[in-house]
């Protein structure tokens, strides 16, 4: 039987070239620089009168665009530069603007018998309907440039009908989460995929619902906007729109709500996380059983169903601040919530300052009595010298227990192997355990297979599981106890080590898909390679096999997902593989 099958896909990627026209002197970019400040101008003119704010709105596509503001010292779009003219009692507008854009060789254009200056002037034209009329009738009388090229009309705008728009928006600083202690600055940034001047006379704005305000100044150019906002024990809401500026009625797009809130220290510890892991054991950081995930239980335990240990067995206790919150400093750490101590270690206290923030201790108890010892433990965090510390109902409890055990023996009977699971605790009511039917599973670590689970009542604590010999022969094998007839999904407690004398042949058969998925919006196709068993010292990858690139690799879990590029009339072949 092959180790290793692999499965190759291969994806026909195919684009349309785009052909770029010009000609020598005034080029296609200068002219589309002219014929987007044109068109910015007199959308601007529809919502305002104020001649400034829109030759403000012109020169900003120059500089939107990354062509120089200046050059020679003469202003790319001058205020002398734009005139606007309102017909229909206001309602339709025209802009005319004129665009100054850089020669870069005039002696050379000279030499080829051309007259030309350091700049040269381009004019274009645009009109834009408004029907509420906001525009005053008449003409601005400005002075206008002379020796242009003019182009008029729309120059092929896409209207917002025709356009396909996708916009989002993100906390883009100082990290990206949605929860921040109060007073941090944040930073949001809406993103369209398509330059906004494809929607003529909207703009991308962003506008924070809890507040009813429109935040920062409308984007007319672009494709991002990004405003810096604060609070102070409280939840925003913000939503980004391309529309008519200061309004989201008739909006081409809107993304989806995002809401970012501030709290306070004292908030913040009832959002901690804490959690305790059991480690079979007699010291602190000895390892599970061979292949033996170690089993996990949370604050939500209750009645001892999951928190039993046993005598002195070592307990990972970790706190958590959720990936959602920033945090920009203070120290977390672990304390015994009985005792009120405060624990030390490597793990405890922590410095905090980026996302993600835990600390962690290693706990155990030696059980002198025949009584349980039950200890509970929670977190604290400080911050600017005051110490804030988790309510009780996130704080975890852990039951060590002087006389548990649950062993798996083997026995061999002429070729028939016999594993027997033994709990040495009652299942009685009055035990921690509470008055449950247990279920004990056998686990063949070596072949990552469950066997049918049978049920332990009050007046039963074994069970056993008959083999032939031969035919799981270096197999390792591990029984788990859980309170549920289905398998759990993370290992219950307590459980048994891996029973020798058998030896494993850690011996793992892997298959690997690969899927494509495309986006609609552009050229970017997604690639999901999906292991059909968790990575166990094996490497899975996704191999360009036209350059054979690795272009994506893990070690751990069951998926790996990459982002290609498509490339126009090229097929390009990707396979999966497990090494």
């Amino acid at each position: 039987m092959e180790d290793l099958l692999t499965w190759p896909l291969v994806l026909f990627l195919s684009g349309a070239l785009l052909g770029v026209g010009g000609y020598f002197g005034a080029r296609a970019d200068e002219m589309h620089i002219a014929q987007m400040a044109a068109q910015n101008a007199a959308r601007t003119a529809a919502v305002t009168n104020n001649q400034q704010t829109i030759v403000q709105a012109a020169q900003a596509t120059v500089t939107g665009s990354g062509a120089p503001a200046t050059w020679n010292g003469q202003p790319a779009i001058a205020a002398s530069d734009v005139q606007i003219q309102t017909e229909d009692n206001g309602q339709l507008i025209t802009a005319q603007v004129t665009y100054h854009a850089p020669v870069v060789f005039p002696q050379l254009m000279k030499w080829l018998g051309i007259s030309s200056g350091w700049t040269q002037p381009i004019t274009a034209t645009a009109t834009y309907y408004n029907e509420l009329g906001n525009g005053s009738p008449g003409t601005v009388s400005l002075s206008n440039a002379t020796g242009n090229t003019t182009t008029n009309g729309t120059g092929g705008l896409a209207s917002p009908q025709n356009t396909s728009f996708k916009l989002t928006l993100a906390v883009t600083g100082p990290a990206s989460a949605t929860t921040f202690l109060n007073g941090q600055s944040v930073q949001i940034t809406a993103t369209s995929n398509q330059d906004v001047s494809m929607a003529p006379g909207d703009a991308l704005q962003i506008y924070d619902q809890s507040t009813g305000q429109w935040l920062g100044m409308p984007t007319f150019s672009g494709t991002s906007d990004t405003v810096t906002v604060s609070g102070n024990n409280e939840s925003d809401t913000f939503v980004a729109y391309i529309a008519p500026w200061g309004t989201t009625s008739g909006a081409v797009a809107q993304s989806t709500p995002l809401t970012v809130q501030w709290i306070s220290p004292s908030q913040l510890t009832s959002m901690i996380q804490v959690s305790a892991t059991a480690y079979p054991g007699t010291s602190p950081g000895v390892a599970t059983p061979q292949g033996a995930p170690a089993g996990t239980w949370t604050a939500q335990t209750q009645n001892g169903t999951n928190n039993q240990v046993w005598n002195n067995e070592s307990v990972e206790i970790v706190a958590k601040v959720p990936s959602s919150v920033y945090l920009n400093g203070g120290s977390l750490a672990i304390y015994n919530a009985t005792t009120g101590q405060q624990l030390s270690g490597p793990g405890s206290p922590a410095s905090v300052g980026t996302q993600n923030s835990q600390a962690y201790a290693m706990v155990s108890q030696q059980v002198t009595g025949s009584s349980p010892v039950t200890q509970s433990y929670g977190a604290q965090f400080t911050w600017n010298g005051q110490t804030y510390t988790t309510p009780s109902s996130n704080n975890v409890q852990v039951i060590w227990e002087p006389n548990i055990s649950f062993q798996l023996g083997l026995s061999n009977n002429g070729g028939t192997i016999t594993l027997t699971a033994t709990a040495s605790f009652p299942f009685q009511g009055s035990n921690a355990n509470g008055s449950y039917t247990w279920y004990a599973f056998l686990y063949n670590q070596s072949l990552m297979q469950w066997y049918q689970p049978q049920g332990l009542t009050t007046s039963q604590n074994q069970v056993s599981w008959s083999f032939s010999q031969s035919q799981y022969a270096g197999d390792y094998f591990v029984a788990v106890l859980n309170n549920s007839p289905s398998v759990p999904s993370s290992w219950a407690y307590p459980q048994s080590g891996a029973q020798p004398p058998l030896t494993s042949n850690q011996q793992a058969i892997y298959t690997v898909t690969l899927t494509a998925q495309g986006d609609s919006t552009d050229n970017n196709v997604t690639l999901t390679a999906t292991s059909n068993l968790p990575l166990n010292g094996h490497t899975m990858s996704i191999v360009n096999l036209t350059t054979g690139q690795v272009i994506a690799s893990t070690t751990q879990g069951t998926t790996l997902t990459t982002t290609v590029q498509a490339t126009p009339q090229q097929t390009t072949q990707y396979q999966a593989q497990i090494n």
